[in-house]
Parts: C-alpha cells; sequence; structure tokens
C-alpha cells in the first residue's frame, strides 16, 4: 500500500491530478462471523471484495487492512472536482456492496460505511490521509451506517474531543460524575404509579451535561458500556431496596432500565452478562419481577446472535421480563415477541407527538394497542405531554403513559417524596 501510494502522488504531482482515499468498514460483518462462521466470513470478504474490484479502474489500488477494513486509492482526478468525483464512486459502490450475498443458502445484506480524504487537502502522507479516512468512516458509522462522508476539520476537533470523553468515562464513573433520573409511568385509568424508567445521565466536572446521545454510542464502541450498564442495574436495585426499607413501595413498583444490545453481545455465549445480573440482585435482594429490561425494536433483528440468545435465554429462566423500547421505528418482526421474554410494548414517541391531531398515528397507535391486547402485552405510550394525548390514549384504551405530563425525570430523592405522598394518601385511605 505504502508503495501505490508514493506512485500515486508522484503520479498527481506530475500529471496536475488529485487522489482520494476511500475507508471503507463493512457494517454488521462480526454478526455474520459470530453466527455462520469464520468460513462464511471469509466467503462473504471475497465477494465483496471481488465486486470492489470490478467497480474499480486498472489505474486504482484496492488492499484490504486487516478484518473488514478495506482502502481504495481513486487516482487521475480532476484538481477542481475531485471531491463529486470520489462521492459519485463511493455511492456507486454502496449500491454495488448492497445486493443480496448468499450464504449457506439464504440471502444477507450487507452494508458498508465510507470515509473520503482527499490529497493534498487532507493530508500530504499515508498515515495522515489514513487516519482522516478512518475518521470520517467513523462519522458515517455515526450518522446511520449504510452511507460515506468526507473528512472535514471539524471531524479531526470531534475526533479528539470523543477521545477525550472516552479517556475521562473510567474517573467520571469513580468521582461519581455519573446520575441517574427516575421518569414516572402512570396507569391511566387509576391513576397509580406503576413504576419508572431509569435514566442515565453525565454531568462533566469541566463541561456540564453530556448528552446520553453522545456518551452512550462512545461508551458502546469502547466496551466501557458494559461496566457502566451494571454500574446502572446495581444503584437502581440499591435504590429501590432503600425504598422498600422505608415502607414506600407496598405497591410492586416496577423499575425499568435501559440495556445496550453491546452488554448482550460478545461474550462469548456463556450469559455473562445475565449472570452478573443474577449476581446484582442476589447482592440487592431485588426480585426479578420487580425489574424490568428495556431493549430497543432495532436490537430484536439481531435475535439469532449466539451470545444474545444465551443472555435472552437465561434472562428468562430468571424470571426477568423485558420491554421493547421505540416500538414502530426498528425493523423487529412481530416473530421476536415470541422469541423473547416480552410482556411490555413502549410506543414510540414519535407517534405520540401527533396523535391527537394526525388521523395516521391514531390509526397506528390504534393498531399497537389492539395488538398488545391480543398478545396480553402491557402498552406504555413515551412522550405524553398534553391532557389531550392523555384522554385519546384513555379512549384508545392504552394502559400506561409517561411524559413531561404526568411526570419530569426526577432524582431520587423528588421520586421518594412522590412515593412518601402516595403511601401516606393509601393510609390515609385504608383508614
Amino acid at each position: 500500500m505504502a508503495d501505490r501510494f508514493k506512485t500515486a502522488k508522484a503520479r498527481a504531482k506530475r500529471d496536475n491530478t488529485r487522489f482520494a482515499l476511500l475507508f471503507l468498514d463493512l457494517d454488521g460483518f462480526k454478526a455474520i462471523n459470530d453466527s455462520l462462521g469464520h468460513g462464511a466470513g471469509d466467503e462473504l470478504l471475497k465477494i465483496l471484495a471481488e465486486r470492489l474490484r470490478e467497480q474499480t479502474r486498472s489505474t486504482d489500488t484496492l488492499a484490504r487492512l486487516g478484518g473488514d477494513e478495506f482502502v481504495i486509492l481513486l487516482n487521475e482526478l480532476n484538481p477542481g472536482d475531485a471531491r463529486r468525483e470520489a462521492e459519485s464512486v463511493a455511492t456507486k459502490l454502496l449500491a454495488e456492496l448492497s445486493l443480496p450475498v448468499v450464504l449457506k443458502g439464504r440471502e444477507y445484506v450487507i452494508h458498508a460505511s465510507f470515509g473520503i480524504a482527499l490529497w493534498p487537502d487532507h493530508g500530504e502522507e499515508l498515515e495522515i490521509l489514513l487516519q482522516a479516512g478512518d475518521a470520517a468512516m467513523y462519522e458515517a458509522k455515526r450518522k446511520g451506517r449504510g452511507g460515506f462522508q468526507v473528512y472535514g476539520r471539524d471531524l479531526h476537533t470531534q475526533a479528539n474531543f470523543n477521545l477525550a470523553l472516552e479517556r475521562s468515562m473510567p474517573p467520571a464513573l469513580e468521582s461519581n460524575q455519573f446520575y441517574l433520573l427516575y421518569q414516572p409511568q402512570y396507569e391511566i385509568d387509576s391513576g397509580r404509579l406503576y413504576g419508572a424508567e431509569v435514566l442515565l445521565r453525565w454531568h462533566h466536572h469541566k463541561l456540564g451535561e453530556i448528552s446520553r446521545n453522545h456518551f452512550i454510542p462512545l461508551a458502546e464502541s469502547n466496551g466501557f458500556i458494559h461496566t457502566l450498564g451494571l454500574w446502572v442495574l446495581r444503584q437502581a436495585c440499591r435504590q429501590k431496596q432503600a425504598w422498600k426499607a422505608k415502607g414506600l413501595c407496598r405497591e410492586n413498583l416496577h423499575l425499568s432500565v435501559n440495556i445496550s444490545v453491546t452488554q448482550l453481545l460478545q461474550d462469548g455465549g456463556d450469559a455473562s452478562f445475565a449472570r452478573a445480573l443474577e449476581a446484582i440482585l442476589t447482592e440487592t435482594g431485588v426480585h426479578p419481577s420487580e425489574l424490568k429490561l428495556e431493549l430497543t425494536e432495532s436490537a430484536f433483528g439481531q435475535s439469532q446472535h449466539p451470545d444474545l440468545r444465551a443472555n435472552i435465554e437465561y434472562l428468562d429462566r430468571m424470571g426477568i421480563r423485558m420491554a421493547m423500547d421505540d416500538f414502530g421505528t426498528g425493523h423487529a418482526s412481530l416473530g421476536s415477541l415470541k422469541l423473547f421474554p416480552v410482556d411490555t410494548i413502549k410506543i414510540d414517541r414519535t407517534f405520540i407527538k401527533d396523535v391527537a391531531k394526525n388521523a395516521d398515528d391514531e390509526a397506528i397507535v390504534r393498531a399497537v394497542v389492539a395488538l398488545s391486547k391480543t398478545l396480553n402485552l402491557k402498552v406504555v405510550a413515551e412522550g405524553v405531554e398534553t391532557k389531550q394525548q392523555l384522554e385519546l390514549l384513555r379512549e384508545i384504551g392504552c394502559g400506561l403513559v409517561q411524559g413531561f405530563f404526568s411526570g419530569h425525570p426526577m432524582p431520587s430523592p423528588e421520586l421518594e417524596k412522590l412515593l412518601a405522598e402516595r403511601h401516606h394518601l393509601n393510609n390515609s385511605t385504608s383508614t
């Protein structure tokens, strides 16, 4: 690769042309390797490499860096139009790579993410261009995968910022910069406090509040999500026991905790996440029925992953129930509701936002509620912010609501106060 780069550089200087480096990473390759075996993974790489070769010119260079990463040098680009030409090639390659691949008698669709770096705009030397292409590729993945991103100086700044955040996560956990909030969930008909969703927050000691949408993907990519996720579960269970010790949880207050699908993968199939959770429940004295794990709907699409299956089966044996979060936004089949110990569906807030004034959203919510009743599942409407939304959901027959109208996310002392008030009210009523 280094020799080809030197040749490309010399040719570009001689002919007054430009060249681009395309940094390619396959999306979901590890899942293929894990579920079908390394033989199928190698076959997939050969098929996709051949497609890349067929779509590039003899003057270009295609090289595999390792794993599922490839680099393409696009030579002889017009100095005034190099970016557009590189983007055009990336678009063509994305379409070619996304065509179905047959492995072991079944069709699979593999997408890719491209990072584009231009010579000499983004670097004079190979190492610098590789770093720029790599940074742009990760930005393409962050935006949703299956696309491309051209490197920009702002990406360098963003990459450095992300690296600093990643490095500060372990000490931030030790110094109590992470904390939990609790958002109440209510039964619509009775008004009873049914439970609360546990929400993780990070108040950085120098930068202030860090968006969950920012730090969670970073924690997933660097593996810290495993430590952070178990910390959340342990803290939530300890808090639940503290409320019970004060006599504030006579009603079975359910705590719902979001978990990342990453926590259920890459553990060698020994259900290490489920075993760790079991140890936390034993340590804190919380019964499995008091805890609910929330997974986004898109995560259920990986139901055949062996690590995921091992954890789910272990959790099911423990008696842990699950909620399918963001229902309607992912690609899970209805069959996932049978494969997983799901007892709750959470309708995504995008459908609730205009449910009182948009006929299509109302129809979707009615259909989800009807389906849930048929399957004997609970339904939580997320993002309820107005009385009109609440009353329509009541009329539709939705059982549970969560949102600003009924309660903002609150620290544990505020929820404890709410529990104490309801405990006092219940005692007064009973006497």
